[in-house]
């Protein structure tokens, strides 16, 4: 039997409401994330822009004898400046589902992580939830994730992936982006 003390402030809520109590790391969920590859694209005296692309993944393995329901984020470069511009190229745009406030750039659109409208399921939907989005199963986990070639896609460049991990299994996700940067003309004498 494990005891756990933690601390948590939240506003009131229901019976019923749904909170979040960070209760610290599971040590039988393990999560790898190796270093991120780099190489350059093109460059060279004749180009006006250099590209470098770069590529990340994340893998997650559910060391317990019960399904969980896991959220995993990372961060996209974003930039303001038209010299340097940033394109996500993995996973394909059919995959991208983009949060709500598209466009407006708020950094805290993270809030909402657990509505999934609209989002592929890449699981079969577990006996007795008629196969609806946001049900649970028998573990109370939700029944709908992005799966780990969906992608749900923030306006601050923040990606979300949400995997539902089948007891002693593990997944991984991955994406790609590439940054454009324009070379300066410059003249060294």
């Amino acid at each position: 039997h494990h005891h756990l003390n933690t601390n948590c402030t939240n506003k009131r809520v229901a019976i019923g409401e749904s909170f979040t109590c960070p209760l610290g790391a599971d040590p039988s969920v393990s999560i790898a994330y190796p270093a991120r590859k780099k190489k350059t694209v093109t460059g060279g005296f004749l180009n006006r822009v250099r590209t470098q692309a770069f590529e990340q993944s994340i893998h997650v393995r559910n060391g317990r004898s019960k399904p969980i329901f896991v959220q995993v984020f990372d961060q996209l470069p974003v930039s303001d400046e038209e010299r340097l511009r940033v394109e996500l190229t993995e996973p394909n745009k059919s995959l991208i589902k983009w949060a709500s406030g598209h466009g407006h750039g708020s950094a805290s659109d993270h809030h909402d992580t657990m509505a999934l409208p609209g989002l592929p399921n890449d699981e079969k939907p577990e006996a007795g939830t008629g196969g609806q989005a946001n049900k649970v199963d028998a573990d109370g986990l939700p029944t709908t994730s992005t799966g780990p070639k969906h992608v749900r896609r923030h306006p601050n460049g923040l990606l979300e992936w949400t995997l539902r991990i089948t007891p002693v299994d593990s997944k991984s996700v991955r994406f790609a982006y590439q940054v454009d940067c324009a070379i300066e003309d410059t003249v060294i004498n």
